[in-house]
């Protein structure tokens, strides 16, 4: 916990972490003091195309009353026809990757009605492949104001390195527009 905002990660490894954060968030309750916590959650999806995948999305946002969940790897193309109504109750930010610099790909930010959020997009200095990997949300809860970008870095590989480059020129960009 980071003053007002809780972070969740999903996935296997996580199982633990999610268990000792619901026991925190258990005692919370019982306080009276989480008024104004923000819940966030990062995925790494590889891919939002099946159906189960967008129903388990929905049921963690759901069940563990998610304000904000910034999906990477949803691997959604522009121009492509997927149906994603069920995410309609949610506001929805999609960004798709349309070049060939890499596979996979795809940003899907969703925020629940509980929160004021909107997108910000930073308005010089930044190429299409760096606004296709990051994107900020500006968060407004309660009394709390944050700003968060949500990012994509290149793994290590060793069979390229590439990604050293490609997450050099991204975190200059973000360190950019700290400023």
């Amino acid at each position: 916990i980071c003053n007002d905002f809780v972070l969740i990660k999903m996935g296997k490894p996580y199982n633990k972490a999610r268990a000792i954060k619901h026991r925190l968030m258990e005692r919370l309750k019982k306080s009276g003091s989480n008024a104004n916590i923000l819940k966030c959650v990062y995925w790494n999806a590889n891919g939002m195309h099946c159906l189960c995948k967008q129903q388990e999305v929905i049921d963690l946002m759901e069940t563990e009353s998610i304000d904000l969940l910034m999906i990477d790897e949803t691997h959604f193309k522009k121009d492509s026809n997927i149906d994603l109504t069920a995410f309609s109750n949610y506001s929805p930010i999609f960004i798709e990757r349309n070049f060939g610099l890499k596979q996979g790909g795809g940003k899907m930010i969703l925020f629940s009605d509980r929160i004021k959020a909107t997108k910000w997009a930073p308005s010089e200095g930044s190429t299409e492949w760096i606004n296709s990997e990051r994107t900020w949300i500006l968060v407004h809860n309660g009394k709390s104001r944050i700003a968060i970008c949500s990012v994509y870095m290149a793994c290590e590989t060793v069979l390229n390195n590439d990604y050293k480059d490609w997450n050099d020129q991204i975190y200059a960009a973000i360190e950019k527009e700290l400023i």
